[in-house]
C-alpha cells in the first residue's frame, strides 16, 4: 500500500512487453506459485536452471575490505571462492538490445493514490548515462533543473503557490537506457493549474537551452569544486556497504576509477562536453519524448487533463467488483487505479516541442514570476580556499579527547565545546536545542510550534538549498526520539568555514519570520496532509503509536493535531512566534573543527541576536507512565484506521524500570539474544510476517523491551504465539551453555567499544547526553564495564522476572492494531466500537476508557530539566 512502489510498477507494467522491465519488480504467490503452476512450469527446476546458466565467475566482482594484510586476504579469498565456477560463455545483459520505452508508453496517465498525495512527474527516455562518466551531463543538468535557490524553477512554482517541492535528475540507469524525471509536490492549488505548471518546467527547460557556455561553464566549476571536496573529506563507511558499492561498481569503471567513478569529474568542461549537454536537451527533454504522471485525489482529477483521446480500459472480468469504476485501469500486481490518454495534439503543436512561446505568447513566458527565472547565482557558502584543518591539543587519560568543555552558562544559553579533529576532516557540527516551556503546554501550542517549523523550512529553503549543495546541511525539527526536545531543534552540519554563516542565516530567518498568507497556507496545508496521511500508515506503526499513546506525557495524537489545526490562523502564529521567543533556554554544543575561542563568540553572538527577555527558571516534566503492580496486562484494541490495510500488527511492551547502566546493558545483552531467536521462529519457522522486531526501548530513563510483529494473523493469535515463543526462550535461555552465554557477551561488549566512525555520529551522542541533563560521555565504556562480569543467572533471572509468562514483575501493554484480513474472516473476537482498553491485574479484568486509565495510572519521577 505504498504509494511510490505502486507508481514504480506501474512504470515497469507498461514498459514494451518484449523488455523485462515490463514484469513484476517483486514476487507474490501468483507469480511465484499459482501462475507457473497453471503453466505447467516448475519453479525450482527454473530457479535451478538459472542456477546452472549464470552463477559463474565471469558474471562477477568481489570486493573484499578487511585490517588483515593484502597477502592474508588473498588466502582468504582464494580459499572461499576458488571453486565458484568461470562457464565464460555466460551472456551478460543479454537484454539490451531491446528499450523498454515505446511510443505507446509515453502517455498521460492519472494515478490515484492510496494516501493524500500531489505530484506531477515528467518522465523523458536519455541515452545511458554510464559512459560520460567521467563528465557527467545529465549531473549538470539535474544541477540546474533542481536547484531550489533564487531565480530557480521552485523558487517560481512556489512564488505562484503551486508546488512545495521539486526533483530532477536521471533514476533507472540501464546499459542501453535511462529516465531523467521531474518531480513536482504540487499543492492543492497547484492541481488545477497542472498544465500550467508543465508550461513553466518547459520554459525553464528552453531557458537552459538558450544558455551559453560562458554561462554554464562557472556553474560547472562550481559543482566540480564540490564534488573534490566531498570526495577529499569523504566520511567513512561501513565496510559491508562500501564493499557492496565497490563490488557494483567493478561492472562498470576500471579498477583505478572504482572509488571515484560516481563522485569525481574527470575532465574539464568544453565545447564537446557543452555539446553534449545540448544534445539532451535539444532531442529528448521535449513534449514529445515524455510520458507524464498526475497524481491526486480522485475528487481533485482536473477535468481537462483527459481531454482528448482517454483509452477505456478492457471490461473488468467477470468476478470483478460490480460496484467498482470501470472507466479506470488496474494494474495487475498492486492494484493501482488509473486513468490514461494519448498527449493532447493541441499542446504539442503549441509546444512545438518546448511547449510555451517564448516570445510571450502564452501566460506563462508574461507572469512575473516566470520573468524571475535564471541561472543559479554564485553560491555563498562554498567552503573558502583558505579552508584547513586546526591542530588539536592531545590530552592524557582515557576519553579525555572526545569530552566537551562548558564555554557560556547562564540563564538563557548553556554551550559545550569540543575542539575534534580525529577525523581529520575539516567539518564541524553545531547544535543549537531551542527550549521553551510553552511548546508542549497544550495541543494548540504543540501544532503552532509544527507550524513554526514548516513556516520557517518554506521561508530558508533557497539558503538551504545552496548550503547543501556546498556540503553543509541544516536539520530542523520539533521531536526527538531519543532526547527531551521542548521546542525547536536545529543540527548543523558541514564544512567549518561557512557553517556558523548559514546558522545566522536561520536564526535571523526565525527571529524576523513574517510569513506572507501565501506561505501560512502552504505550510498549513503540508502540516495538515501529513497528519490526515498518518493514518495510512503500515498497521504495526499504528501499534507502535498507541505503545507511546499510552506510556508518554505529555502526547498529542495527530487527530487531534488535525482537528486543533485546522483552526489556526496566521495570526495564531505570529502571537505563538513571540512568546516562544521570549522564553527560550538555549541547550548548545560546538564540536569538531571550530576552536573554543570562536566557539564562545558563536555562542555569545547567538545570545545577542535572540534577546531573550523572559528565560524559563525550569521545563515542563516529561514523564513515563508507569503500569500497574506485577503481574498485569493492559490491552489496546483498535481497528486499523486505514480501510485499505489487510494486515494486523501488535506490539508488545514489557515494562522493566527505571534504567541505570548495569540495568541498560543486561537488558541490550538480553535482547541481542531474543532478536535473534524471535526472527528465527516467528518469521522463519511459522512464517507469521515479514515485519517481526524486538528492540530494547529506554524513553525518559524508563527501560523496557518491546516485541513487534506485522502479520495477516489476527492480533489475538499473534499474542499467543508471542507468548508461546517467550515459554520456550525462557528454557533456551536456561540450558544455554556458557561458552555460548560467553560469544554473546563479548559481541555485545565489542559492539559498545566500537569508536564513532564519524563526526556526525559523535556529536550526536554528546549531544544526547547534553539533552538528557546526564552528561555521561563514557556512557558505553561504562555499560561495557558492566557486561564483563555479568552472570548467565542475572539475564535468566531478569526474563524470568519481567518477559516470561508468569512472571513475578511482568508489567506488560498489548497494543492490538485489526485489518481488514482478520475482519472480513472474522478472525477476531469483535470490537464494540473502534477501540476499547481492558485493564488485567492479577485475576481481575476491567474494560475501561482510554483517557480514564491514563489518569488513573501513576507516573515516573520526570527527567531533571
Amino acid at each position: 500500500k505504498d504509494d511510490d512502489r505502486r507508481e514504480n510498477q506501474l512504470l515497469r507494467s507498461t514498459c514494451s512487453s518484449d523488455h523485462s522491465m515490463s514484469r513484476f519488480g517483486g514476487g507474490n504467490l501468483e507469480t511465484l506459485l499459482e501462475d507457473p503452476k497453471k503453466a505447467g512450469i516448475n519453479v525450482r527446476e527454473k530457479l535451478l536452471q538459472f542456477h546452472e546458466r549464470f552463477y559463474s565467475a565471469n558474471a562477477m566482482r568481489l570486493a573484499v575490505i578487511g585490517k588483515e594484510p593484502v597477502d592474508k586476504l588473498e588466502e582468504l579469498v582464494t580459499s572461499f571462492f576458488s571453486d565458484v565456477p568461470n562457464r565464460q560463455n555466460v551472456p551478460l545483459r543479454d537484454w539490451i538490445s531491446s528499450v523498454p520505452y515505446d511510443a505507446s508508453w509515453k502517455r498521460s496517465f492519472y494515478i490515484s493514490p492510496i494516501s493524500e498525495r500531489r505530484r506531477l512527474a515528467m518522465f523523458f527516455p536519455i541515452p545511458p548515462i554510464q559512459p560520460f562518466y567521467k563528465t557527467k551531463p545529465a549531473q549538470l543538468i539535474s544541477h540546474l533543473i533542481g536547484h531550489e535557490g533564487p531565480g530557480s524553477l521552485l523558487a517560481v512554482l512556489k512564488e505562484l503557490g503551486y508546488a512545495s517541492e521539486l526533483s530532477a535528475g536521471p533514476t533507472l540507469s540501464l546499459a542501453n537506457s535511462c529516465l531523467f524525471v521531474v518531480s513536482v509536490i504540487l499543492t492543492e492549488e497547484g492541481v488545477p493549474s497542472w498544465n500550467r505548471v508543465m508550461q513553466i518546467v518547459f520554459h525553464f527547460i528552453h531557458l537552459l537551452r538558450k544558455s551559453e557556455f560562458e554561462e554554464r561553464y562557472p556553474l560547472w566549476l562550481e559543482l566540480k569544486k564540490i564534488h573534490d571536496f566531498n570526495f577529499l573529506y569523504k566520511s567513512r563507511d561501513r565496510e559491508d556497504a562500501q564493499s557492496e558499492n565497490m563490488a557494483h561498481a567493478m561492472h562498470y569503471y576500471p579498477p583505478k576509477e572504482v572509488l571515484c567513478a560516481t563522485e569525481l569529474f574527470f575532465e574539464e568542461f568544453d565545447e564537446q562536453q557543452n555539446f553534449r549537454v545540448n544534445h539532451i536537451l535539444d532531442n529528448y527533454l521535449k513534449a514529445s519524448n515524455m510520458r507524464m504522471h498526475l497524481t491526486c485525489p480522485e475528487n481533485e482529477l482536473p477535468k481537462d487533463f483527459l481531454e482528448g483521446q482517454e483509452m477505456a480500459p478492457p471490461p473488468p472480468p467477470p468476478s470483478a467488483d460490480s460496484a467498482s469504476d470501470e472507466t479506470f485501469w488496474v494494474e495487475k500486481y498492486f492494484g493501482t487505479r488509473y486513468k490514461v490518454r494519448e498527449h493532447n495534439s493541441t499542446w504539442i503543436s503549441q509546444a512545438q516541442d518546448w511547449f510555451c512561446h517564448l516570445s510571450g505568447d502564452c501566460e506563462c513566458a508574461t507572469s512575473d514570476a516566470v520573468k524571475k527565472m535564471s541561472l543559479p547565482p554564485v553560491n555563498p557558502y562554498l567552503p573558502s580556499d583558505t579552508m584547513h584543518i586546526l591542530t588539536e591539543e592531545v590530552k592524557e587519560g582515557q576519553d579525555a579527547n572526545i569530552v566537551p568543555s562548558k564555554v557560556i552558562d547562564n540563564s538563557f544559553i548553556t554551550g559545550w565545546h569540543l575542539l575534534d579533529v580525529s577525523f581529520k576532516v575539516p567539518r564541524a557540527s553545531i547544535f543549537l536545542s531551542l527550549n521553551s516551556p510553552i511548546s508542549d503546554q497544550n495541543v494548540e501550542n504543540a501544532v503552532l510550534l509544527r507550524l513554526l517549523l514548516e513556516t520557517l523550512e518554506f521561508t530558508i529553503n533557497e539558503k538551504r538549498y545552496m548550503a547543501e549543495e556546498a556540503g553543509i546541511s541544516v536539520e530542523i525539527t520539533n521531536y526527538s526520539f531519543l532526547s527531551p526536545c521542548y521546542g525547536l531543534r536545529m543540527l548543523f552540519f558541514g564544512y567549518s568555514s561557512k557553517l556558523s554563516k548559514l546558522m545566522f542565516d536561520v536564526l535571523n530567518a526565525l527571529k524576523s519570520l513574517n510569513p506572507s498568507p501565501e506561505v501560512f497556507d502552504m505550510a498549513k496545508e503540508r502540516a495538515m496532509t501529513d497528519y490526515r496521511n498518518r493514518r495510512f500508515q503500515l498497521s504495526y506503526l499504528h501499534a507502535v503509536l498507541s505503545n507511546t499513546q499510552f506510556l508518554e506525557s505529555p502526547f498529542f495524537h495527530h487527530d487531534q493535531r488535525l482537528e486543533k489545526l485546522s483552526e489556526m490562523k496566521l495570526n495564531n502564529l505570529m502571537e505563538f512566534k513571540q512568546k516562544y521567543l521570549e522564553n527560550l533556554k538555549i541547550d548548545s554544543l560546538i564540536h569538531g573543527n571550530i576552536d573554543q575561542q570562536e566557539s564562545l563568540q558563536i555562542l555569545q553572538d547567538v545570545e545577542k541576536l535572540l534577546e531573550c527577555k523572559d528565560p524559563p527558571l525550569q521545563l515542563p516534566p516529561l514523564t513515563m507512565t508507569k503500569l500497574p503492580s506485577a503481574p498485569s496486562r493492559i490491552l489496546h484494541e483498535q481497528l486499523c484506521p486505514c480501510d485499505e490495510h489487510l494486515d494486523s500488527a501488535i506490539s508488545l511492551y514489557f515494562q522493566i524500570g527505571k534504567t541505570s547502566h548495569k540495568l541498560s546493558s543486561h537488558a541490550d545483552l538480553l535482547c541481542q539474544m531474543l532478536v535473534k531467536e524471535a526472527y528465527t521462529q516467528l518469521r522463519t519457522k511459522e512464517q507469521l510476517g515479514y515485519i517481526v522486531s524486538s528492540e530494547v526501548h529506554s524513553r525518559w530513563g524508563v527501560l523496557g523491551i518491546r516485541i513487534v510483529i506485522q502479520s495477516l494473523k489476527p492480533p489475538h493469535e499473534l499474542e499467543q504465539r508471542i507468548e508461546s515463543f517467550l515459554q520456550s526462550f525462557h528454557s533456551y535461555l536456561q540450558e544455554m551453555e556458557e561458552e555460548t552465554f560467553r560469544e554473546h557477551v563479548d559481541s555485545l561488549r565489542t559492539k559498545k567499544l566500537e569508536p564513532d566512525i564519524t563526526l556526525e555520529q559523535r556529536s550526536s551522542r554528546l549531544f544526547h547526553e547534553i539533552c538528557m541533563r546526564e552528561e555521561c560521555w563514557d556512557r558505553r565504556r561504562q555499560e561495557a564495564a558492566h557486561l564483563k562480569d555479568v552472570t548467565k543467572k542475572e539475564i535468566v533471572e531478569l526474563f524470568r522476572d519481567h518477559l516470561a509468562p508468569g512472571g513475578k514483575n511482568r508489567r506488560m501493554l498489548s497494543s492490538q492494531v485489526v485489518g481488514q484480513d482478520a475482519i472480513s474472516k472474522q478472525a477476531h473476537p469483535g470490537i464494540a466500537s473502534k477501540e476499547h482498553v481492558t485493564r488485567m491485574v492479577g485475576d481481575q479484568n476491567e474494560v475501561v476508557g482510554f483517557d480514564k486509565i491514563l489518569t488513573e495510572l501513576e507516573r515516573y519521577e520526570p527527567l531533571r530539566s
